[in-house]
């Protein structure tokens, strides 16, 4: 009998990767690469088998209905036990991400995000002019005396005051926690990567309090990304530790143990920061890692994607032939492949944000459009909203040409009246997170 895990570490870029998680074993893949730009499309792919855009998860719109089997019901039809953890608001059952899952548990953030969770961040922030111990007392009798799920409430109260981690702790208690028996695929997305950079005080070598953002949303514009890239290698140090504890707990209940980042993370490269928009090869290059037992680490330097991520597993359990995708067993020995990777334009809040900004109507087209990107064993090349670019050797046209063929082929659920359920109380957390 066979027991996967997937774990995800949301926002790592590569070279992070390769920088702080030296300790971990398995196969790396050093030509690795997410079909989009962040964690919708991503997980869309890695969960279908497909592009985001033929899944229908994208910024436009974020429930996972994909009309196909996703990965999690595929396994509990198969008589798996399907367990799942996410720390990511964006990832959240009133969205559809626990389709096929017995068990989805929430990190603090997603739990805060939660339609059922009193609104803290919003009740307190109408209480600014008041001392500390009245808009205490203030905010729990309004807690009480709502309709809220009081007790889970009130322990969102205490991470949101106290809490210095994004779900990490909270993950490796409910592996220690957990008896798990054959046939147990567990999925978890750790966000300890992701802004605010906010590691625990013993992990921080720089000071992000008196930041100031001038970046609008898009550009880079002032920002000192250099402050920010540095406080964000302090996350990276700190996911390494916590994850290095997670991971040999679940070696000893996993046979296969498959590591990866949905997306990476801009700090001026390209005059862009974070993971808004576009496929840069920042964003898009990604770790993926798989563990089967073995103690040594193995580079192998075959261009793959997250999409191989769901017929791999299949094929991990013996049941590869049963559910098409796009997607192969990076297990095997497979021919070379073209990946395409995708932004299909901006969320609608981001748009928001830059008419605030003050940004004009053809400078937010130019990025509210789709781009696309090209994986290739010779070269990776990317789509801005003014030209194309290329690492390695490539010919201009003829990418352009297969990007084409490519998109033209796809089957595209573009479902642009997005049914993102948004409520009040993920409005404060998806803030935090740089999302609105």
């Amino acid at each position: 009998m066979t027991n996967v895990a997937l774990i995800v570490l949301d926002t790592l870029r590569y070279d992070s990767f390769e920088k702080h998680f030296d300790w971990l074993p398995g196969e790396r893949f050093e030509n690795a690469f997410s079909p989009s730009h962040y964690t919708v499309p991503a997980h869309g792919g890695m969960f279908s088998g497909y592009y985001p855009s033929e899944v229908g998860t994208h910024a436009k719109s974020e429930d996972l209905d994909f009309d196909g089997p996703v990965l999690a019901e595929t396994l509990n039809d198969f008589g798996y036990t399907t367990r799942g953890f996410t720390a990511n608001v964006l990832l959240s059952p009133w969205n559809n991400w626990d389709r096929g899952f017995d068990e989805y548990k929430l990190g603090w953030r997603a739990r805060a995000a939660s339609p059922d969770t009193f609104n803290w961040s919003d009740e307190l922030s109408t209480l600014s002019e008041k001392s500390r111990l009245e808009r205490y007392v203030w905010s729990v009798t309004r807690c009480l005396l709502s309709d809220c799920a009081t007790i889970p409430s009130l322990e969102v109260a205490w991470h949101l005051k106290r809490t210095e981690h994004d779900g990490a702790p909270e993950a490796l208690d409910y592996v220690s926690e957990t008896s798990f028996q054959e046939d147990e695929f567990l999925f978890m997305n750790l966000m300890e990567a992701h802004l605010p950079y906010r590691p625990p005080s013993e992990y921080r070598t720089t000071d992000l309090s008196s930041f100031e953002d001038t970046s609008q949303s898009v550009l880079g514009g002032d920002t000192d990304c250099g402050l920010l890239k540095q406080a964000y290698d302090d996350c990276v140090r700190y996911l390494s530790d916590m994850y290095e504890q997670l991971f040999y707990s679940l070696t000893e209940d996993f046979d296969y143990i498959v590591t990866v980042a949905d997306h990476g993370e801009l700090f001026g490269e390209h005059n862009a920061r974070a993971h808004w928009h576009g496929v840069y090869p920042e964003l898009t290059h990604v770790p993926f890692s798989i563990w089967n037992g073995e103690s040594d680490t193995q580079y192998r330097s075959e261009t793959v994607s997250l999409i191989d991520l769901h017929q791999t597993i299949l094929s991990m359990v013996g049941d590869e032939d049963s559910v098409p995708s796009r997607g192969r067993d990076v297990c095997s020995i497979f021919d070379e492949k073209r990946w395409l990777t995708e932004s299909n334009g901006l969320r609608p809040s981001r748009v928001e944000a830059l008419k605030r900004d003050g940004f004009s109507s053809e400078e937010i087209s130019k990025y509210d459009t789709p781009l696309y990107g090209l994986a290739d064993p010779d070269y990776y090349a990317w789509q801005t909203p003014d030209s194309l670019n290329i690492r390695g050797s490539g010919d201009a046209e003829n990418i352009e040409d297969e990007i084409e063929r490519i998109v033209s082929s796809l089957d595209r659920r573009q479902n642009n009246d997005s049914k993102s359920r948004v409520n009040e109380s993920a409005q404060s957390q998806l803030e935090d997170l740089g999302y609105l």
